[in-house]
């Protein structure tokens, strides 16, 4: 659609052809002619000025506050250069030049003050402001979690397509206001919404104070109005990419998809982020199976798009969290990647775990067969939904055989997860390393469990073996231990509670090895909080991380533990978990597990009116609306 300017209208191209013919003595006005300067810094070549080829970084950036790239030791070389010998000299030196320059920059104050400044973006100062804002956040909080392959995501992948497109740009700059809101109204107090978001009450205020606004001073209306405006940008120029199915205008819709994902989780709004989640999946789903591969590999991606490979393990994270949040979430990546690894391990009579025993080489190597085992778990959970308890299906010794080769994967990777930790490979580890291996601990230890329920069938190996100390919990009150409030997760038909028989004991022993290593990891994260506030009150931990960590399996523990100690132990730890992961919420989890446990006690829970996740446990944000819809009609009778 032509637009019309406020300088120009229809009929003018008519009128300036009529004033050429008109007037053809007019002098045409002309400039000195400059020869071209080829040999300037990237940056300055960008933006098209004369470069002063300063080294290692030039004063025509620096002095206006701009990250100087150095210089392309590709660029053809000038008259006179025309030797083979001295094109190689003159590339050597400039990758000199710019190890020069990266030393320069480590190691220089006032050069590593100038970054922030500009935030490596075009825009408004404010734009600019809260993009770099969303850099921080990146580099810490938000990849702060189980999975270090997010890393590349916020640090790498977002902000370089944010420096090309102006829809992810505008995109990551709702997403920095969003979590500088965030860590504003984190610090005043935290209340339940409908879907159990955050809000302003009294009672219960979040650990870590909010960082000080060292420039702009806006109100939380003004940051919420600055981030819907830029919301609403990056929504309008991502029309122009509905209509193209390039691979580039695919990459940044779903780049988009994901901030606006952890955007809505920012601002409480789980349903809008499960949709805006699963349109990226929809999207997905039309990519070709090569564009999986990286999913399913045993080592680092080695695709001809890491870009895209990063995408793709960030939304299979994120399907994987939701499908144990919310009812109806279909795991398409995590079941492609299942069923490729089926596919590849299905010819000879070898060991099908063998892979899964060799020693850890590193600590990211530990993170990526977790996360691979969850996804698959997940997805074996997913597809067989249908045949819960269905004796006949798992009678085929190729079904039992999958569950089987899934429990016997649980079980070793704890082993090489423990081996890697004892290992000289794990002794100069730093506390925020030590916390993610055992996170991936404990997520094994769920995924144990789920694996050993997924039948609904009594297990013939079920034991009542645990070695967890439950001498801590002795001075529960009893009148809390019996209160049915704590016990609303077994009639609702979770995964722990899988046979006629009741909770298969070895589940129950899980989950009290579940709440011991939950507890060493509240007690870690506390210390590296306490560690980061004495280093810098600016480096204050804001209480959110882009995806699942502790409360998931807490939350799990408070509802279906037989043992009412361990229940009231696991809830207590919900109270003091003043944190959001991702789709997850501490506080609203605390108040959704008395809430419904109230009702439960009442006789007034309609658990089979509750959609299932695929925990076995209600969806969280229909139990959530189910509450609300129970207290309107409470109000009007």
């Amino acid at each position: 659609m032509l637009s019309v300017t406020r300088d120009s209208s229809p009929g003018d191209s008519d009128s300036a052809c009529s004033a050429t013919n008109q007037q053809p003595d007019r002098q045409r006005r002309t400039r000195a002619s400059k020869p071209k300067v080829r040999t300037g810094c990237i940056t300055c070549k960008i933006r098209r000025v004369k470069c002063d080829e300063g080294k290692p970084a030039c004063a025509r950036c620096t002095s206006t506050g701009r990250h100087c790239d150095g210089y392309d030791s590709t660029a053809s070389p000038s008259r006179g250069l025309t030797s083979p010998a001295r094109a190689e000299e003159a590339q050597r030196g400039a990758e000199q030049a710019r190890r020069q320059f990266l030393r320069e920059y480590s190691g220089n104050a006032a050069l590593q003050g100038l970054r922030p400044i500009v935030a490596d973006i075009e825009g408004s100062e404010m734009e600019r402001r809260f993009f770099h804002h969303f850099r921080s956040a990146a580099a810490g909080g938000f990849q702060a979690s189980t999975s270090t392959a997010a890393g590349p995501f916020w640090t790498r992948v977002a902000p370089e397509m944010a420096r090309r497109d102006g829809a992810v740009k505008h995109a990551l700059i709702a997403l920095g206001a969003a979590y500088r809101l965030f860590q504003q109204s984190s610090v005043e107090e935290y209340s339940i919404s409908a879907e159990g978001g955050i809000g302003v009450a009294p009672g219960i205020s979040i650990e870590s104070p909010p960082r000080e606004n060292k420039i702009g001073a806006e109100s939380p209306e003004e940051l919420e109005l600055f981030t819907i405006q830029q919301y609403n940008h990056s929504i309008a120029l991502l029309q122009t990419h509905a209509s193209s199915s390039s691979l580039d205008s695919i990459r940044v819709t779903l780049v988009c998809c994901l901030a606006f994902i952890f955007l809505e989780m920012l601002r409480s709004k789980e349903t809008a982020a499960l949709t805006h989640l699963t349109n990226g999946l929809r999207i997905l789903e039309s990519l070709p199976r090569e564009a999986f591969d990286s999913v399913t590999a045993t080592g680092h991606p080695t695709g001809s798009d890491p870009h895209m490979d990063d995408i793709i393990r960030m939304f299979c994270r994120l399907e994987c969290s939701a499908t144990l949040f919310a009812a109806n979430i279909r795991p398409s990546i995590a079941l492609r990647s299942y069923h490729q690894a089926l596919s590849s391990s299905s010819g000879g009579g070898e060991n099908p775990i063998s892979s899964w025993l060799p020693p850890a080489r590193s600590i990211i190597d530990v993170h990526e067969r977790c996360n691979r085992h969850a996804c698959n778990v997940i997805a074996r959970i997913y597809e067989t939904r249908e045949h819960y308890a269905d004796a006949t299906f798992w009678s085929d010794p190729h079904q039992r055989r999958q569950q089987e080769i899934l429990c016997a994967r649980s079980r070793s990777l704890r082993e090489v997860v423990r081996a890697f930790v004892a290992s000289d490979a794990a002794s100069g580890l730093e506390a925020a390393d030590v916390y993610a291996l055992d996170l991936d601990l404990l997520h094994l230890l769920c995924m144990d469990m789920f694996a050993q329920a997924m039948t609904g069938l009594p297990r013939d190996d079920d034991d009542q073996d645990s070695n967890t100390d439950l001498s801590k919990y002795s001075n529960v009150n009893p009148r809390l231990r019996s209160h049915p409030r704590h016990q609303y997760g077994l009639a609702s038909g979770s995964v722990a509670y899988r046979s006629a028989a009741g909770p298969s004991n070895r589940s129950q022993a899980l989950l009290k090895e579940i709440l011991g290593v939950a507890g060493r990891l509240m007690e870690t994260a506390a210390s590296i909080r306490r560690g980061r506030q004495r280093q810098d009150r600016d480096q204050a931990v804001a209480g959110f991380t882009h995806e699942a960590g502790v409360l998931p399996p807490l939350y799990l523990v408070a509802t279906i533990a037989e043992d009412s100690a361990v229940r009231q132990a696991a809830l207590d730890m919900l109270e003091g978990a003043k944190v959001r992961e991702g789709f997850w919420d501490g506080p609203s989890l605390y108040r959704l597990v008395l809430c419904v446990g109230d009702k439960v006690a009442q006789g007034r829970w309609p658990f089979h009116v509750v959609p299932s996740s695929l925990t076995g446990l209600g969806a969280i944000p229909d139990m959530w609306r189910l509450l609300e819809r129970m207290d309107l009609e409470e109000d009007v009778q």
